[in-house]
């Protein structure tokens, strides 16, 4: 596998509007989405994001103002072996779980030295590059506006004469966490009960991941390092001031802790900034409310639905009949339970939206089954972009970092068993998430710049 031509360098300022089509942004998540970032633990020891590189880089170079551009996106999926439909480990793991027994060893029996051994190699090569290489994953990226909203995409500089800027995807690889820890993959998302999922309150998935216990840990410590330096750099360059490094961790520390800033990383078992969260898209294709005497939105059918209308109505559609495919949409009734299931109150016309998630086999991955398959130690490698939302409340503005998914690949399957993510009937002490804010005396975390650039070999 390759990577895309090395981006040339040109001097703009990466905050200067270059207009983008608001159909090339992917939709913002409503504000009341935006959930607190801190989880609460027993043993919160370190809040610091594992350090990374080096080399040190000055972001704040003088730049010019540009006067035009144009942006499309960058990073193919990566080409795959048709014949892989094994697990990299070879362990007995299943799409769907562990194979029956009581004698069912651990992950970590299955992966050893030999097998993380072969991964790496994997991640060295993947396009787009992993988020740990500095030079490969992250030379000349800025954060650019994307309309008068302020919402902000991940970029990089690919033609200093014609202004061409190229949104910009990287992967990060890690193992996918529990429920507990922030992974939503049911029917509501992210969303938690009482709220109802409807018109204007469509959810999206979220995909934890953690740090593997291996001696390969370090470069996923550089992926969250490299993840901490690139919202640290913007948050500075927004503040208009002229900062030093130090000034510049210590000015987000404050955004962090007063909710100026909702950070893309979470915090793990041990209390430091150590987890990766990936935000899908929408889960459903929702018909939105429109004017009386207007035409309303129609979701695409399937091609079953194209056929010739008859006396006879259609067949439902179910998760056993259906078809999945790429940017699919399918009928609700393909989603087990989901009819009975609280808080789902979906408008007429409502479809599941398909997600690029893949098994070993690099075949789709049904929404329904998400939680069956993305089971906690399941390792993945996820391609993102990197955005920025910019929220007007009453207590000004918030900006929440995002890793917006565009290929999610299953790489090995995982022997622990899954967690159902279906939503029940709320009672005080039902939810399952565990997310709490720091109390005002509290000292806000402490994130650190990378010490070093890590380098492909």
């Amino acid at each position: 596998m390759s990577h895309s031509p090395a981006p040339i360098a040109m001097d703009v300022d990466p905050h200067i509007f270059p207009r983008l089509p608001d159909d090339q942004l992917l939709s913002p998540p409503s504000p009341d989405q935006v959930s607190a970032m801190y989880e609460s633990q027993e043993d919160n020891t370190s809040n610091n994001p594992p350090t990374a590189p080096e080399d040190q880089h000055d972001d704040n170079a003088d730049d010019s103002e540009a006067r035009g551009s144009h942006t499309e996106t960058s990073g193919s999926p990566p080409a795959a072996d048709a014949e892989e439909t094994l697990n990299l480990s070879g362990s007995p793991a299943l799409m769907f779980g562990p194979p029956p027994g009581s004698d069912v060893l651990p992950n970590k029996e299955y992966r050893d030295s030999e097998f993380w051994g072969s991964f790496m190699p994997i991640m060295h090569d993947y396009d787009p590059p992993c988020a740990a290489f500095y030079d490969q994953a992250w030379k000349d990226f800025h954060f650019r506006k994307v309309n008068e909203a302020g919402h902000m995409r991940g970029t990089i500089d690919t033609n200093s004469e014609n202004l061409h800027f190229k949104e910009h995807f990287i992967s990060v690889f890690g193992l996918v966490a529990t429920k507990d820890d922030g992974v939503a993959l049911g029917p509501m998302g992210v969303r938690r009960p009482p709220q109802p999922i409807r018109d204007g309150n469509n959810p999206s998935a979220s995909i934890v991941l953690e740090a593997p216990q291996c001696r390969e840990r370090r470069v996923y410590d550089d992926q969250v390092g490299e993840l901490n330096l690139r919202a640290v750099d913007n948050e500075a360059i927004l503040s208009g001031q002229e900062l030093s490094q130090q000034g510049k961790i210590q000015h987000f520390d404050h955004l962090v802790a007063t909710k100026g800033v909702s950070h893309v990383l979470r915090l793990d078992r041990y209390g430091g900034l150590t987890r990766i969260a990936i935000t899908t898209d929408t889960l459903f294709d929702m018909p939105r409310g429109y004017p009386k005497n207007s035409i309303p939105h129609v979701p695409t059918p399937l091609p079953s639905r194209l056929q010739a209308t008859t006396s006879t109505p259609p067949a439902l559609e179910t998760h056993d009949t259906v078809e999945l495919e790429p940017n699919g949409f399918y009928d609700p009734s393909c989603w087990p339970e989901l009819d009975k299931a609280p808080y789902m109150q979906l408008p007429p016309g409502t479809r599941i939206r398909q997600q690029p998630i893949y098994g070993t086999d690099r075949q789709l991955i049904a929404p329904w089954d998400m939680q069956r398959v993305l089971r906690p130690g399941t390792l993945v490698i996820a391609q993102c972009s990197f955005v920025m939302w910019n929220w007007n409340n009453k207590s000004g503005n918030e900006h929440k970092y995002q890793l917006k998914l565009s290929r999610l690949d299953v790489v090995d399957y995982s022997m622990c068993e899954s967690e159902s993510h279906m939503p029940v009937a709320a009672t005080p002490s039902s939810s399952s998430y565990k997310y709490v804010t720091p109390s005002p005396s509290a000292p806000p975390p402490q994130f650190g710049p990378p010490q070093k650039r890590r380098k492909l070999e």
